[in-house]
């Protein structure tokens, strides 16, 4: 008999959010201050619909948050960072240009008939042209500026033309739309090519202006500038998308995050590793690239708005950073596209991941970064640098003194040792199924091992070690390099 009252209660199957991948969303729509959402409310709020169509940086928040379907993965990503630009735009570029309106004559040793001067533009010692006074010294401004006719000089490669208009006014413009060195706005007259002795030009006797110049820019090009500008307000982040889906910005993103690993000489010279990975989507089936740190998805045009590259984030980043494939994996809210075989074969061969259906079960095939590697391979390495570093000032700041002998470096050496065992248990570095024992190998040098040089500044001789990744697609071994400095605990 059925019941009079029925109660029916759902509990959240995944009420656990993943907050450990650092997200960034990048909307082109307006300006917005960088900021912390933890909600589709929050977001729709700062990006209100528009003429009743959600922004597309609100769908790609919201195809990441809603995954609970079709994930495998015990938790949901519930935080990204979303900063807003305005939208990116062809910058024409501009030539440098340097300025001089000059008036009365003015010197403290007035000039000479039948004399040659040097003229110091803009204060820099490569900013100089000759000057040669005719029969009769310039009384006046439009005499003085003809002494500049056909004048030229050369800053950094780029070469700097006189053009004399009425009134006593003088140009110099640059031959390249680019910037090069500044200028103040001053002019200097010497009697020797030394610049030794100069004669004093008043500066009642002139104004000056310099506009450097810019070079052209695309707007793939605007917005990776704009992203290098928001790194020096905000880095603390790893994974990058945006709302442009074009192939110039899919190129462009793809370039910038290969490029944010330091190499050895970079990190020795003390730039910060906040190296960053770019996932983005295609509707081209030509796209072509190789790089490392992105991983782009294939879709069909008019299928762009479901944001296939952040529903496969949202479907299998809560993972991170345990290693899984992302083959086999199927995002919720993503169509399948309708391609043939050929051009399915195409993709695979471009490296560009695609939703397939094989035998009635659909996936994304083939979970691989654009240069061929699987993309946990190299999210894995990136986490064995972050956490090795984490490890290491673990070390440093839990122990008031690392002495420079071999049980401080045994200590340090324990950072090394700390983080690929970590990453064996995260199945990012290989298990060997004989000894059940991570494919690592660190060498830690001895005291001894030190040259004078090292023990002097108190700079450890290096730790090498080397991994045979878990996923790698060529099994190859990633191998890195500790460097410590023990000089502030001594």
């Amino acid at each position: 008999m059925a019941k009079d009252v029925v109660v029916v209660v759902n509990l959240d199957s995944m009420p656990n959010p993943a907050e450990r991948l650092d997200i960034l969303l990048v909307s082109t729509t307006g300006e917005k201050p960088i900021a912390t959402y933890r909600s589709l409310d929050e977001i729709l709020a700062a990006f209100p619909a528009q003429a009743g169509i959600n922004q597309k940086i609100y769908r790609k928040a919201e195809a990441m948050f809603n995954q609970g379907k079709t994930t495998l993965a015990d938790s949901l990503i519930r935080k990204v960072k979303i900063v807003g630009f305005n939208p990116p735009t062809d910058n024409a570029g501009s030539y440098p240009v340097f300025g001089i309106a000059f008036g009365t004559p003015q010197f403290d040793t007035p000039l000479e008939p039948e004399t040659s001067y040097w003229v110091q533009i803009g204060g820099h010692p490569q900013a100089v042209v000759q000057v040669d006074i005719g029969t009769t010294a310039p009384t006046t401004a439009p005499q003085m500026a003809q002494l500049f006719n056909g004048a030229t000089f050369t800053l950094n490669g780029v070469v700097f033309s006189a053009s004399v208009g009425s009134g006593g006014t003088v140009t110099f413009t640059g031959d390249s739309l680019s910037a090069t060195v500044p200028l103040t706005p001053t002019v200097a007259f010497f009697a020797d090519d030394a610049l030794s002795a100069n004669i004093g030009l008043a500066d009642a006797a002139y104004t000056a202006t310099y506009t450097n110049g810019n070079a052209q820019t695309a707007p793939a090009q605007t917005l990776i500038q704009n992203i290098k500008d928001l790194q020096e307000e905000d880095n603390d982040w790893y994974l990058l998308l945006t709302d442009q889906d074009g192939d110039d910005f899919v190129t462009a993103l793809a370039a910038f995050a290969e490029e944010s690993e330091p190499t050895e000489a970079e990190l020795g010279a003390g730039i910060e590793d906040m190296r960053k990975f770019y996932f983005g989507q295609t509707d081209n089936l030509n796209l072509v690239g190789n790089y490392a740190r992105s991983a782009i998805i294939y879709v069909d045009t008019e299928n762009l708005n479901e944001e296939a590259d952040a529903a496969y984030v949202g479907n299998v980043g809560p993972f991170w950073p345990q290693s899984v494939t992302w083959k086999f994996k199927l995002p919720q809210g993503i169509t399948m596209p309708d391609i043939s075989d050929a051009q399915r074969q195409h993709l695979e061969d471009a490296n560009v991941n695609f939703l397939t259906e094989e035998y009635k079960h659909q996936y994304v095939k083939n979970g691989t970064c654009w240069n061929g590697e699987f993309i946990d391979t190299q999210m894995g390495a990136d986490y064995i640098a972050q956490s090795m570093r984490e490890e290491l000032y673990r070390i440093f700041l839990t122990n008031a003194n690392v002495p420079y002998t071999d049980t401080g470096f045994a200590l340090v050496a324990s950072a090394v040792f700390g983080a690929l065992n970590r990453a064996v248990d995260l199945n990012i570095i290989a298990l060997d199924p004989e000894s059940n024992k991570g494919v690592f190998n660190v060498i830690v040098p001895k005291r001894a091992s030190a040259t004078d040089d090292q023990a002097r500044n108190r700079q450890m001789p290096d730790i090498v070690w080397e991994a045979l990744l878990e996923g790698s697609v060529h099994g190859i071994k990633t191998t890195g390099t500790l460097r410590v400095n023990l000089g502030q605990n001594a």
